[in-house]
């Protein structure tokens, strides 16, 4: 609301981030004070602005930082600003994924650039549509999706606990789990896999 209220105001494009006078991005509004000098930027129609923190995605989600890289792109921790809840972001754009999407394209046939990404955003809201069907435990549940400035993007659960590395890790110089730890893993996984072949999805690694 408090962006759409500022475009409005400003008679501007969408606004995409808020700053403090000192340059600090404004991440909700709880951290506004009252009589405070805030910064609005605005995105132009059809401008790229490179994702980083305090962009604020579909005028709900505010990137917080980093979180590295996956299959699909880069990963953002964010707020959702309309359930207070952190949730992952997954930003398409990342240079070796659109390589990698590219290529696989072009063996099938599929020339022109406009046909490739039509073709990729299609793909991409199909497997979002099965992937939101899936009711299972073992599986990071999707929230949502959607475009910001021509990107694809997918907003996850997000979960805290440890990866297999740091679980190994802990386990000293030997870095060994036992019959049962590795079946319980193992047991979890299939769950998943399973549950996503049952809907018609096959993992791609």
């Amino acid at each position: 609301e408090l962006l759409a209220l500022a475009a409005e105001r400003l008679g501007t494009g969408e606004v995409t981030r808020v700053f403090r006078d000192d340059g600090s991005p404004v991440l909700g509004l709880s951290q506004i004070v009252p009589g405070e000098k805030l910064l609005v930027h605005s995105a132009a129609k059809g401008q790229f602005e490179s994702w980083s923190r305090g962009l604020v995605v579909k005028r709900r989600y505010v990137v917080m930082e980093s979180m590295g890289a996956g299959g699909l792109g880069k990963l953002w921790a964010a707020m959702d600003t309309v359930s207070a809840v952190e949730v992952l972001l997954t930003e398409e754009g990342d240079d070796s994924a659109r390589a990698v999407r590219d290529s696989i394209l072009a063996e099938r046939g599929v020339g022109e650039a406009s046909e490739r990404r039509r073709w990729r955003e299609e793909r991409f809201l199909r497997e979002v549509g099965l992937v939101q069907g899936l009711r299972c435990p073992q599986v990071c549940q999707v929230l949502d999706c959607g475009l910001q400035q021509g990107r694809m993007f997918l907003v996850n659960q997000r979960l805290t606990g440890q990866t297999l590395e740091e679980t190994l890790s802990s386990m000293g110089a030997d870095r060994v789990m036992t019959q049962d730890q590795t079946r319980a893993v193992a047991l979890q996984v299939l769950q998943a896999v399973d549950a996503a072949g049952r809907v018609g999805l096959v993992h791609g690694n």
